[in-house]
């Protein structure tokens, strides 16, 4: 199989992620045709330091500064234009995976042609113990398969679903032709953007643990309010602004449950619609974990997960 996929990192204050993270890209058995390295704004880094990894590879590299932090999100905006392969993946430093996930994904979705994106089962990688997590859920299946839009509706309804980034490749032109990744959503535009481009043109799931959201003590996401609830109104409008038919499967599905608890006792007015059991009860579980994440081990972690999947 030819390689067709890029990567597109964006970095900010993970120097010591820096190795391993390229490394593990260009050692895959299937490599990138080139690897879109953004800095942004960290002092800490430059283009020699990256250069030298790539001596002995035949993945090109492109390099981009930026002269302040202007956050995720902008930076990959700014430089999706220079994606030239026919699927892409975006990395953060912190993030593992195994050398083969990009031969088994795109191995997989290169079949399914209408395929928005394709994704692996969930993991975690705790830095602090060394350990990886594979998370065992299962949607259905224990084959690989493809979900059309209308199948993927229908799972996102039955099953306590949460698409993970660091475990999917996207179609390149399905992806830029309409995609949800902007600062309007807040820190669940990647999320949000996932569910979008799975119930737009459908995806490929791979029943097999390939990659691994890192966790370690300075990881962007323990910095995120997610209790805030003004930002999670603010989200709801825009969305019921600017894309009233996702706005309307988020509830109608059961798929926005990152909501903080106490948020149902304002949703009366505007967003009533997300007033509903399912949902309320989804908002509860994830609650619920993400407590048991801060608190416990990886195994009680998993434990959670999966019986709550």
């Amino acid at each position: 199989m030819n390689s067709n996929y890029d990567v597109i990192i964006p970095a900010y204050k993970g120097s010591k992620f820096l190795k391993n993270c390229i490394l593990m890209h260009l050692n895959q058995t299937l490599p990138p045709n080139k690897i879109i390295f953004i800095n942004d704004g960290d002092k800490e880094l430059n283009l020699s330091m990256i250069k030298r990894f790539f001596k002995a590879h035949t993945t090109n590299l492109e390099y981009y500064e930026n002269s302040k932090n202007i956050g995720a999100i902008n930076s990959l905006n700014l430089h999706f234009d220079k994606l030239n392969s026919k699927y892409f993946k975006i990395s953060a430093l912190d993030d593992i995976c195994e050398l083969d996930l990009a031969e088994k994904s795109l191995n997989l979705i290169s079949q399914y042609p209408n395929a928005g994106l394709v994704c692996s089962k969930p993991g975690y990688f705790y830095y602090n113990e060394n350990i990886k997590s594979n998370i065992n859920i299962k949607l259905n299946t224990d084959k690989n398969q493809y979900f059309n839009s209308d199948e993927t509706k229908k799972l996102f309804y039955n099953y306590f679903f949460k698409p993970h980034s660091q475990n999917i490749f996207f179609n390149r032109k399905f992806f830029l032709d309409n995609n949800l990744l902007n600062n309007n959503y807040g820190y669940m535009a990647d999320l949000l953007n996932n569910y979008y481009i799975m119930l737009k043109y459908g995806f490929c799931y791979l029943p097999k643990n390939l990659s691994y959201y890192g966790v370690h003590n300075n990881q962007w996401s323990q910095q995120v309010n997610r209790k805030k609830i003004t930002l999670h109104l603010k989200i709801l409008d825009s969305l019921k602004k600017e894309n009233i038919n996702f706005y309307k499967s988020l509830h109608e599905l059961n798929i926005y449950f990152d909501f903080p608890l106490k948020i149902f006792f304002l949703l009366k007015n505007n967003h009533k619609k997300f007033l509903k059991k399912k949902i309320i009860l989804r908002s509860i579980k994830f609650n619920l974990w993400l407590v048991v994440k801060s608190l416990f081990g990886p195994k009680i972690t998993k434990y959670i997960y999966e019986k709550f999947y």
